[in-house]
């Protein structure tokens, strides 16, 4: 596999584990008794987040590879508002989704090298 997918799939891998530490905090936060295995999932969802932080800064320059988790936050952002909207059911101006967009934009562009 080409090293810039395996770095698109890092990236990708970095947002969903990001996301599910933010839906487990806020569902250990919700719940009424607290649930530890909550605790223990936000707890393994960091964990590998860290991996895959470890993972882009091998393929990447330092500063690139941090523009890359910073970047990825954005994504994030999107996957945590279209869980918010379909499981808590929050809602999103049309700024925020551009903001998404835009964040999306950027990490195809530090991404994808010209040969």
């Amino acid at each position: 596999m080409q090293q810039k997918y395996i770095l698109y799939i890092a990236i990708i891998l970095t947002a969903v584990f990001d996301s599910l530490s933010h839906v487990f905090s806020k569902k250990y936060i919700d719940s009424s008794q607290q649930k530890q295995y909550l605790l223990m999932l936000i707890v393994i969802s960091y964990l590998a987040l860290a991996a895959l932080n470890i993972q882009i800064m091998k393929m990447n320059k330092f500063t690139v590879a941090y523009m890359l988790h910073t970047l990825s936050h954005v994504v994030v952002i999107g996957m945590v508002a279209f869980i918010g909207k379909l499981y808590f059911k929050e809602k999103y101006t049309n700024k925020e989704l551009l903001g998404l967009i835009l964040g999306i934009a950027s990490i195809y562009l530090l991404t994808h090298h010209h040969h």
